[in-house]
């Protein structure tokens, strides 16, 4: 009996190098919890066990955290695109989502609102996705909405309908959306290291050999059960065909789980099973690890590191003045940038215009910029002192992302001119200005030497960060 379970376990283990599924597979993954009044504690740690489970299930993920309203937007018209390419698209977000008038949006951080007549400017509606989604014509959607936590404006909307919960919504052809609880209704946050309903999402996606629909059916009996009824989730499908997450066992599966838990023969039934055991000992440790165990926000601290950072407008003989988020500059305007690491570490900085296109400027020769690595602790002017970047002639939103590394990446070394689509598909978790410090640094100031003005301290591990979003006109 034991020699049939191992090996059932290494049939298990063959099948897990080969991909059970054909169809290309696209995942935009959000979790935002860092708001300023009202924080969440799961949403990121939600995101993240979900964006592995997903790459478990071959999915090309697409991985947000407290994220902007301006990146969600650009990551929304990202997986738009790439969808358009064919296969199965897959929308998640976990975090504050609230109704009005019937529609709902998902609320991004630092988003400024402070009214209802806010949302439809400073949210992110979540038809946009459905919009992008439909337009792309590809082969199956599906949307999950972890969103139905209290609302927290709720003491400064006026309408009922934006009291709390999210508003029913019509599934186009081809796609399920999922909500972590009825319409109207509010879901827990969880009082472990995820929210109760993607607890439940987790514990049966990579369960093999069942469709999507029986899959969230299991997902709402182990909701309804731990919270007492008190949250029914909710789907609503147009889906026509079939489709099952995991058709073979995948890492983490609970029959692989299970196989991986037998004990081992007490001799080896021949040479052969002996040698291919040996050689697949070293996988199911690691690839049956449960998502559980995926390593929540506050345990990720080894490699962190701190980096400030500012952009500066330069006024002459004057300070220069430091560009903040919704700021608007104009063409042939004079900037700058500063930034000081806590380590030695891989810099690179994009400019992405308004029609999507990414220029890299650090590290870039023909803008005059120094190249990597950068030493610790050692204040960095770019493109370097007494010099500038010069606004061009197309106006629109502005954006600039940047990324510090201790190693090499190498899909960015490369990257300029190409679309914003090339760092939001860099594999790279992409984050917004969300838990950033405010501190006072020494800056160049042109002509007139050092300064001390304000400067940000972002904290990097494994991720970009979208840090300013200017408008150019």
């Amino acid at each position: 009996m034991r020699s049939c379970a191992m090996l059932m376990l290494l049939v298990c283990l063959s099948v897990i190098s080969t991909p059970a599924h054909a169809e290309r597979r696209t995942a935009l993954v959000v979790g935002n919890g860092a708001y300023e009044s009202t924080p969440l504690k799961n949403p990121t740690n939600d995101a993240r066990a979900m964006a592995a489970t997903l790459r478990a299930l071959g999915f090309d993920v697409i991985h947000l955290e407290n994220a902007s309203q301006a990146v969600m937007e650009d990551a929304v018209n990202t997986l738009g695109r790439q969808l358009a390419k064919g296969g199965v698209g897959l929308f998640y977000f976990a975090g504050h989502g609230v109704q009005s008038a019937g529609r709902n949006y998902l609320i991004p951080v630092n988003s400024g609102i402070s009214s209802e007549a806010d949302l439809a400017t400073r949210a992110v509606d979540a038809s946009l996705v459905l919009e992008r989604m439909e337009k792309a014509n590809n082969d199956l959607n599906i949307v999950i909405l972890d969103a139905c936590r209290n609302n927290p404006f709720a003491k400064k909307f006026r309408s009922a309908g934006a009291s709390g919960g999210l508003a029913a919504m019509q599934a186009p052809k081809g796609s399920l959306i999922a909500f972590a609880t009825s319409p109207g209704s509010v879901a827990s946050d969880g009082a472990g290291e995820n929210g109760v309903y993607t607890k439940y999402l987790l514990e049966n996606l990579r369960t093999p050999g069942i469709q999507v629909e029986q899959m969230f059916k299991r997902v709402r009996s182990g909701v309804v059960e731990e919270t007492g009824n008190r949250q029914l989730p909710w789907e609503t499908t147009s889906i026509q065909g079939d489709f099952m997450f995991a058709a073979q066992p995948v890492p983490g599966s609970p029959q692989l789980v299970a196989l991986s838990a037998q004990p081992a023969p007490v001799a080896p039934v021949s040479p052969v099973s002996t040698s291919a055991a040996a050689q697949a000992q070293p996988a199911p440790a690691a690839a049956a690890r449960p998502e559980s165990a995926v390593q929540p926000e506050s345990q990720v601290r080894s490699g962190t590191m701190q980096v400030e950072f500012a952009m500066l407008r330069e006024n002459g003989k004057k300070p220069p003045t430091v560009v903040k988020t919704g700021a608007t500059l104009k063409s042939g305007d004079a900037y700058f940038f500063h930034l000081k690491a806590s380590r030695d570490c891989y810099f690179y900085l994009f400019q992405v215009d308004s029609s999507g296109a990414v220029f890299r400027l650090f590290p870039n020769g023909k803008y005059n910029t120094s190249s990597n690595p950068l030493p610790s602790k050692t204040r960095i002017t770019l493109p370097k002192d007494h010099e500038v970047f010069y606004l061009d002639q197309t106006t629109g939103k502005e954006e600039f992302y940047f990324l510090a590394s201790q190693e090499p990446v190498d899909k960015l070394e490369t990257l300029d001119g190409g679309t914003v689509d090339d760092i939001l598909s860099s594999g790279l978790t992409l984050r917004g200005p969300a838990g950033v410090k405010a501190a006072f640094g020494t800056v160049a100031a042109g002509k007139t030497g050092e300064t001390k003005t304000q400067v940000q301290e972002f904290s990097f591990f494994k991720s970009f960060v979208h840090a300013i979003a200017i408008n150019h006109k």
